[in-house]
């Protein structure tokens, strides 16, 4: 089995840049090999390149004895030159570590003495480097902070970048949070050159790759894995190819392990072989060791390959000893103890005892979660029922310490996305007992859901203080974001203008992001909250009698190196029973959801018989079988399923959809929705907020006969950001908010000019209950920071648009969010944390419930749609019961399922906004009224005359 979530980033054996010495590994070398390098030192004896020559031709030819007397006379000759030291130092490396951690530390001690900042910064790059997979992290840490305090003290960029991509790799390395390690290393990048020494290119693509990696950027650390390739072979180092091949085989199996293509093994195999060559050929024993390790994986699980499984875990095991890589060791000994269960317990237990040992001298907390997660599947292997759940227990406990490291919550949601799989396949294993423990493999997976989001819900809204230094650095870089984003909207910008532009924007966020976790840490007591999780007793006696809770796990059943790996389920609650269903796993549900949303979003033809297969797969027997008088689905979905449109599902081609039996809500956990159901309500004040078809930048003043944004035909192609904005007005959006108001009492609406960012930010939102945005929106799945509601500007400071970290930051506690716009259910899926959303943000915000669209909605459509849906919620219906007429009528007016089945309700269905309110006077009775008056004069006028006549 591959570590789950493990960058396992094989690292170089020296930090310094590899020289090309043009003859070298020549065909036709010199008698004496090192005749090169001799003449190099005659020319420049105080280049560490020069020094460094003699240290290649030992490697690469193995001259171990002729090369020590070589440097042992040359620092003879020459005591004052510390190159030689330092480069003497990396032949003993592997060798002897104790002998090459003196000459580094000799080496870095006279730098320091001769005031030589360059030097003595790689030198003690080479010695952190060094210590740190050895267990040694305090040591590590203090040759990191003396390299920190180097750079700062000279204006030397390629220094600075030496120590910014050092303390990234630290950081990494340890378990620190990602989202700083990934922000000192895009400084780093920034800081150098176009065409940077290849020393710091090399480090910079290494750190970098690592980084992307473990925040589940995959794609991006396959980019950059493979420009690291290219740079070796035309360097001509094998020891960084071998990195470079070995981590281009990782990513690509982690890849698989998401998502299994057909001879996925078969091609791993290949690349871990052809990795192990390029590193026994490099004489690369960090990847030499690394890639025997992959090889037993692959084979761990194939009864043919049993022996050679364990051959190549036995010498991965041997090879890490003697390099002192106790994470290493502890890897191969946990797949030494997974082989060895079904037959020798003994053996095994030996081999998992050696794993604990490993992980302990490693001193890391991402090996301790490896580890412990390893140590979990041999338990139920080799140990008792009680035994193999306490192990469980304390694998989750150790994945969620490292998340707890984390002090950003996207870099937080980015980082747990790589380590669910032990969730997915801790609670499937609960559930395929012969007795399932239905209550446990569901306290499970509720630590695994929206755990980001929760954090931040659970975080106290106590608001800030304005004037503290961290809040108002935090504002200043977010004015400096919308005046950069405001001429990226300037269709008249493009070339090499745009392109600074958006550079620059890419610093600021990361800037904004380092600023917010300033605020964090500036403002500790907002953030020590208890954790607490929805046990599923909780969350039966909090549903109705009509409520069925849906909680779905979409895994693997198996990967395909042919290891169990949880399974997909369907667990059905309601307030008296619980019942588990198996499913397709993710391998089936992956491209049939989008292909039926392509297909019902465009009114197709094929969309009825994929709505019959989707709801036989997800839905037949769980439906079939809810008792009589359930009339709400509250649907917890997972993975691909979170895009689903389940109103749409029908059992047959005559059968109406889901949504004509049902109220459907969607909630990211059901701990979120427990949360929401049980929070004290504040008496509702019947206001409401209706920002409606606000005057964009640049926007035509013709009517728009499209959508509300970003279908196949919109203007905006490239939404980061908003290149050059041409949108159409929405005319039906005022007619929208002229229905509202038609319908509910005590609605401030702002319409044009007065939609405004800064209208939105400077109001107190907390005094509406509802709040509806009738605009033009934008999902960027690439940036889920910069998707946006679009709003008229209204001030020099704001660009108009409402992103999601600013819509995060907005205090709306306990209210009801419509989003009247064009995808803001949609966006990018995490695993375990879901999709980050424009919805998504408004949670973070404090609302209670947000209704929002998961593709593109036509102004007149909305404007239909939500007329209705106001009607119904004006007479204090919940939002659920409010939203399934406004899908019944729509379906009755003969409109399609792309009309309709975009609109979806998140959180709490069972608010009422309105509830306990009589309906405002409607516009026909204001009409009536002059003619009642008139009648009624003409009546008193009548009975006048009549008694004058009398």
């Amino acid at each position: 089995m591959r570590w789950y979530g493990h960058a396992t980033v094989a690292r170089v054996a020296v930090t310094a840049a590899t020289v090309v010495c043009s003859a070298v590994g020549a065909a036709q070398a010199p008698a004496d090999p090192y005749a090169v390098c001799q003449e190099q030192f005659r020319r420049a004896p105080r280049d560490y390149e020069s020094a460094y020559c003699f240290y290649r031709v030992t490697f690469e030819r193995r001259l171990w004895a002729e090369g020590a007397r070589i440097f042992d006379d040359l620092i003879a000759e020459h005591p004052d030159n510390s190159w030689l030291v330092l480069a003497y130092g990396h032949i003993h490396r592997s060798r002897d570590p104790d002998r090459a951690e003196v000459l580094y530390r000799r080496a870095a001690r006279a730098f320091q003495a001769a005031g030589d900042v360059a030097g003595e910064a790689e030198a003690r790059t080479n010695l952190a480097n060094f210590l740190r997979p050895k267990g040694r992290v305090e040591d590590a840490r203090r040759e990191v902070d003396r390299v920190v305090a180097l750079a700062a003290s000279v204006g030397d960029p390629l220094v600075r970048a030496q120590a910014w991509i050092l303390e990234s790799a630290y950081v990494q390395e340890t378990g620190g949070d990602l989202g700083v390690s990934y922000r000192l290393l895009k400084q780093a990048q920034d800081i150098l050159p176009e065409h940077p020494p290849y020393l710091r290119e090399r480090a910079l693509l290494i750190a970098l790759g690592a980084a992307s990696f473990r925040m589940g950027r995959l794609d991006e650390a396959l980019t950059t894995y493979r420009r690291l390739e290219t740079l070796a072979m035309a360097k001509g180092e094998p020891l960084v190819l071998a990195n470079a091949r070995y981590n281009i085989f990782n990513t690509a199996e982690a890849m698989e392990a998401v998502l299994p293509t057909p001879g996925a093994r078969d091609r791993l195999t290949a690349m871990a072989e052809r990795s192990l060559a390029t590193a026994v050929a490099g004489q690369n024993l960090d990847v030499t060791v690394k890639s025997h390790r992959a090889l037993a994986d692959l084979m761990a699980f194939d009864d043919r390959a049993h022996g050679e499984a364990l051959r190549h875990a036995q010498q991965c095991i041997t090879l890490a000893a003697e390099a002192r890589q106790p994470a290493d060791e502890a890897a191969c000994s946990w797949i030494v103890a997974t082989l060895e269960a079904p037959a020798d317990a003994r053996a095994a237990r030996a081999a998992g005892q050696r794993a604990v040992e490993a992980t302990s001298r490693d001193n890391n907390p991402r090996t301790q979660a490896h580890s412990a997660g390893r140590q979990m599947r041999v338990s139920w292997l080799t140990r008792s029922h009680d035994e193999a759940i306490r192990d469980s227990l304390a694998a989750i406990g150790t994945v969620e310490t490292l998340r707890a490291l984390q002090d950003d919550a996207r870099t937080s949601a980015d980082l747990f996305s790589s380590w669910t799989r032990d969730y997915y396949w801790l609670s499937g294993r609960l559930l395929r007992e012969d007795h399932p423990d239905v209550a446990l493999a569901f306290s499970v997976t509720e630590r695994m859901r929206a755990r980001s989001l929760l954090d931040v819900l659970d975080t106290s809204r106590q608001p800030l203080d304005p004037g503290h230094p961290a809040v108002a650095a935090r504002r200043a870089v977010l004015e400096s974001i919308a005046a950069v984003q405001r001429v990226l909207m300037d269709g008249s910008v493009g070339g090499e203008r745009r392109a600074r532009h958006l550079q620059e924007l890419d610093v600021l966020e990361r800037r904004e992001q380092e600023a917010r976790r300033q605020v964090a840490m500036a403002f500790p007591d907002r953030r020590d909250v208890p954790r607490t999780f929805a046990s599923l007793d909780a969350v039966q006696a909090a549903l109705g009698p009509d409520e069925a809770l849906l909680s779905f796990q979409v895994g693997l059943w198996e990967s395909y190196a042919g290891e169990d790996e949880g399974g997909s389920w369907l667990l059905v609650a309601t307030r008296d029973s619980r019942t588990i269903y198996r499913l397709p796993d993710r391998a089936r549900l992956a491209p049939a959801v989008p292909m039926f949303n392509g297909l019902l979003e465009s009114s197709q033809r094929g969309a009825a018989a994929a709505a019959i297969s989707l709801y036989d797969a997800l839905l037949s027997d769980a439906v079939s079988s809810l008792p009589p008088g359930i009339n709400r689905l509250v649907i917890v979905p997972d993975g691909v399923l979170h895009h689903l449109p389940f109103e749409a599902l029908q059992s047959s081609r005559e059968a109406p959809p889901l949504a004509a039996r049902y109220e459907i809500v969607l909630a990211p956990s059901a701990t979120l929705w427990l949360q929401g159901r049980a929070r004290p309500r504040r008496t509702p004040t019947g206001r409401m907020l209706v920002l409606a078809d606000p005057a964009l930048a640049g926007s035509a003043e013709r009517a728009d006969r499209g959508s509300r944004i970003g279908d196949r035909g919109s203007p905006i192609a490239d939404p980061s950001p908003l290149r050059g904005v041409r949108l159409g007005r929405l005319p039906h959006a005022r007619d929208e908010s002229s229905a509202i108001a038609h319908h509910v009492a005590g609605v401030d609406v702002l319409i044009g000019e007065k939609a405004s960012e800064r209208n939105v930010k400077a109001r107190d939102l907390r005094t509406y209950d509802v709040l509806h945005f009738a605009a033009h929106a934008v999902a960027d799945e690439a940036h889920p920071e910069r998707s946006a509601v679009l709003l008229a500007a209204g001030g020099p400071a704001e660009d108009g648009l409402l992103q999601a970290r600013e819509i995060a930051a907005l205090d709306i506690e306990e209210s009801i969010v419509v989003l009247s716009a064009c995808q803001t259910a949609a966006g990018a899926v995490l695993s375990g944390e879901g999709v980050l959303s424009l919805a998504r943000a408004f949670f973070e915000g404090g609302a209670h419930a947000v209704i929002g669209t998961r593709w593109p909605l036509r102004d007149a459509d909305a404007a239909v749609l939500f007329d209705t849906f106001y009607r119904h919620l004006a007479e204090g219906v919940s939002l659920s019961a409010a939203l399934k007429a406004t899908r019944d009528e729509a379906r009755a007016a003969g409109r399609p399922p792309s009309a309709w089945a975009s609109l979806v309700l998140l959180g709490n269905g069972d608010l009422r906004p309105f509830a306990g309110r009589r309906p405002p006077v409607v516009e026909k009775g204001r009409h009536l009224a002059p003619l009642v008056v008139a009648l009624s004069i003409l009546i008193a006028l009548g009975i006048v005359l009549a008694r004058r006549r009398a």
